[in-house]
């Protein structure tokens, strides 16, 4: 956790993580946790590097942004993504002149970030390529944008709602503008979770309901962790990394 004042941010890296079976999980503030994991079982498909997610949160005591990448070909992609929105954090939760004009700053910064540091590579990492799904929270809404599957999920009381939609991986040819924009209100004692796929993919078709009982009673730490407890019950053989935060 690091940052001045009332700033404060988080983030786990998958080249940090490649045990199978670990699940790290950190607290930010009173409302927030991260979680990343490798995976329960080594992946069904071939892949450059043994863990390829990241996950960021960064709160200011009013809004917060949770973001997640997956990178596919290597983590080149996503490392280069969730670097540049680290680095941009404190402007994005300013979120000025607009929320959606913040968003799309970021898209569009994220976007060049990959496309610089793919450029750099060689062989099958050139083409290597990112999810990001990023939700800010804070004063009765929820904005954020994604591209790639990764996901932002509202967690109510008996039940989750999927806000974010399916878009292109981040990569070279795809521009910031097709990335999958979204808002909403939200209201208290609701929570927002930003999953890779490694999560949503060895969750049942009940997970609506499944996040909802997990949230009951739980802190965002206990949220975080049980959320990846629950994809290593469905037999999770990929890596994942989750992002909470409480609404208070």
């Amino acid at each position: 956790m690091k940052g001045p004042g009332n700033f404060h941010s988080a983030a786990f890296w998958g080249e940090d993580h490649v045990e199978l079976g670990d699940i790290a999980v950190e607290s930010v503030g009173r409302d927030c946790a991260i979680a990343i994991s490798r995976g329960k079982y080594p992946k069904g498909y071939p892949y450059l590097d043994p863990n390829e997610d990241a996950v960021l949160v960064a709160t200011d005591g009013t809004s917060s942004i949770l973001a997640v990448v997956d990178g596919h070909r290597g983590f080149d992609a996503a490392r280069a993504a969730l670097t540049e929105i680290e680095a941009n954090a404190e402007v994005l939760l300013d979120r000025h002149p607009s929320p959606e004009s913040a968003l799309r700053l970021a898209a569009a910064r994220a976007r060049q970030a990959v496309v610089e540091a793919v450029a750099s590579e060689t062989g099958e990492r050139s083409g290597s390529r990112t999810t990001v799904a990023l939700a800010v929270v804070g004063s009765g809404r929820i904005d954020g944008f994604s591209f790639g599957d990764s996901r932002v999920v509202v967690v109510g009381s008996k039940r989750s709602t999927q806000v974010s939609a399916t878009g292109p991986f981040l990569g070279p040819g795809v521009s910031a503008d097709e990335a999958r924009f979204f808002g909403s209100s939200i209201g208290a004692g609701s929570w927002v979770l930003a999953g890779t796929d490694g999560l949503f993919d060895f969750l049942t078709r009940t997970w609506p309901k499944q996040l909802a009982e997990l949230a009951t009673d739980a802190d965002p730490q206990e949220f975080a962790r049980n959320a990846v407890g629950l994809a290593f019950t469905g037999g999770s053989g990929d890596n994942i990394a989750a992002a909470v935060i409480r609404i208070t």
